[in-house]
């Protein structure tokens, strides 16, 4: 994927912003960037956000990468992500995937913020307890059997098998690296000591408004602090971030929708967007009773009208309606998918027919926020009109990914938290995987997922070539039914640098190489 960079005077942009996880929603503290002008200083970024951090454990954070620009200042992972979302080096600087483990090569002379030793011991530890908390970080080493450091910089993730999904999954929580003199401290959740280019100020930050961040002492690259501080400000509304932005109470922001991205503009501030995009669909969360007949599950495919889903204001001219789920470039995505949907009320309701039922109950989980309910009942219109008998619900916003694959719901109308085919396979593992809580072996799929990690290893494009077919395999079952590509953006003021949204839907981007020069 590549970045857009936009001012006032572009007169349109291709792709769409995300669905984020609280976009345009109410959030506590969304007045707080009125307390002053901090974001003006030199070396100071005030970065303007509408979600939260569940904790600042990486083992027991919610999955997904919503609130990920929060532990990205304190943790450097062991690999990272480019603003493509390309994996590149991190704490590791080289990596190799065979058959049977990962092998990793660690910088030397690592240290954590509390001056401990950064080395192969630790990451071994780290990853013993990710995999043992389970959850979203367990689920990611699912298929480690176990962990070898034969020497400082060296270690050895052995699999049960060739795991490509594994490099994106050490770039978020299971890759985080915590001390392990902190690993049973009771404060670890909000005081987090990691290996990263910063320290949360515990004294300086006021939870739920403002997160505030200053230098590492111990950081092994000083050249990528570019920052003296870095405050993370949760502002719950478009319009709110908007006015903090054009009056310079903060540096930048997040963008939560095609409106407030519009807004920005007219304003006159500086705006990057991501291409292509993250995925947004309607996921079979649990294919049981009527739904465990593919006929009922692809009813659904041909019921959603992608053109409608993406017409309105908080989308429209942004967004990409889209047959598959991955945009270029993700393993994945085809450039003529084997299987797609086309919107096909008529077929539908034969389907339904074919298959013996009518007045099909489901519950549709809402992402927080008002826009986000009014999409999911949209789509639940859709479904009504061609014989389910759809209703909306709205679970509580903390922990909101457990929530909607917990088993309580047969469908789920989400932001597709993976950022590719590996990665989408090892969630639907039917031991362990986050999107897969009823243990279903989708037997087709995860055959040719395992045929295209075991290809991937010698021959890259020939591994592409079949997780598109298992994307196309998952698509004919109904398990995943795309409807659009969501990119990542943010806006900000002239005097930040260096600022560009990243692939993967971050919620604000992890702060490598920005720097905030004297206000204009």
């Amino acid at each position: 994927m590549r970045l857009r960079h936009t001012g006032p005077a572009v007169a349109a942009l291709t792709g769409l912003l995300t669905l984020a996880a609280c976009g345009g929603g109410q959030a506590p503290g969304a007045g707080s960037a009125a307390r002053g002008q901090a974001g003006a200083a030199k070396g100071v970024l005030r970065f303007a956000t509408f979600t939260v951090p569940d904790t600042f454990d990486p083992t027991k954070r919610s999955a997904g990468t919503s609130g990920l620009n929060y532990l990205f200042p304190v943790y450097d992972p062991l690999l990272r992500t480019d603003p493509t979302g390309k994996v590149v080096a991190g704490l590791a600087t080289a990596w190799k995937l065979s058959a049977g483990d990962l092998t990793l090569t660690l910088r030397p002379g690592l240290k954590f913020s509390d001056g401990d030793t950064l080395d192969a011991a630790a990451v071994k530890a780290n990853l013993e307890r990710c995999k043992a908390a389970g959850g979203g970080c367990g689920s990611t080493l699912a298929h480690v059997t176990g962990v070898e450091a034969p020497d400082a910089t060296t270690v050895v993730i052995k699999t049960d098998g060739p795991q490509p999904a594994l490099l994106f999954g050490l770039t978020t929580g299971a890759g985080m690296m915590v001390s392990p003199k902190a690993f049973d401290s009771p404060d670890l959740g909000r005081a987090p000591v990691g290996a990263g280019a910063y320290v949360l100020d515990a004294a300086a930050t006021v939870p739920g408004s403002t997160w505030v961040y200053t230098k590492n002492k111990h950081y092994w690259d000083p050249a990528q602090q570019t920052l003296d501080r870095l405050e993370i400000v949760l502002i719950g509304t478009a319009q709110q971030r908007v006015a903090a932005l054009r009056t310079g109470q903060v540096d930048a922001s997040m963008i939560g929708d095609a409106q407030e991205l519009a807004s920005y503009r007219e304003a006159g501030l500086q705006t990057a967007v991501t291409e292509g995009g993250d995925p947004i669909g309607v996921i079979t969360v649990d294919p049981s009773g009527p739904f465990a007949d593919q006929r009922v599950r692809q009813a659904v495919g041909y019921a959603l009208d992608r053109a409608a889903l993406t017409g309105t204001p908080f989308r429209k001219g942004m967004s990409t309606p889209s047959d598959q789920l991955f945009s270029p470039g993700n393993a994945g995505h085809a450039d003529v998918p084997a299987f797609a949907y086309t919107h096909d009320p008529a077929k539908a309701r034969a389907l339904l027919a074919e298959a013996g039922v009518k007045d099909v109950p489901v519950t549709i989980p809402a992402m927080p926020g008002p826009q986000n309910k009014t999409e999911a009942e949209a789509v639940a219109g859709m479904l009504n009109a061609v014989g389910f008998k759809a209703k909306v619900v709205s679970p509580p916003p903390q922990m909101i990914g457990r929530e909607i694959y917990s088993g309580k719901y047969h469908l789920a109308y989400v932001p597709v938290f993976v950022p590719d085919a590996p990665t989408l396979a090892d969630a639907l593992a039917p031991e362990g995987g986050a999107m897969n809580p009823t243990g279903r072996p989708y037997a087709k799929a995860l055959g040719l997922a395992r045929q295209a990690a075991a290809a991937s290893v010698a021959d890259e494009a020939k591994g592409r070539a079949l997780y598109a077919e298992m994307m196309a395999a998952l698509t004919e079952e109904g398990v995943v039914i795309p409807a659009f590509w969501s990119p990542v953006g943010v806006a900000y003021a002239g005097h930040v640098k260096g600022l560009r949204p990243w692939a993967g839907g971050y919620m604000g981007p992890p702060v490598y190489g920005v720097s905030v020069g004297e206000k204009g």
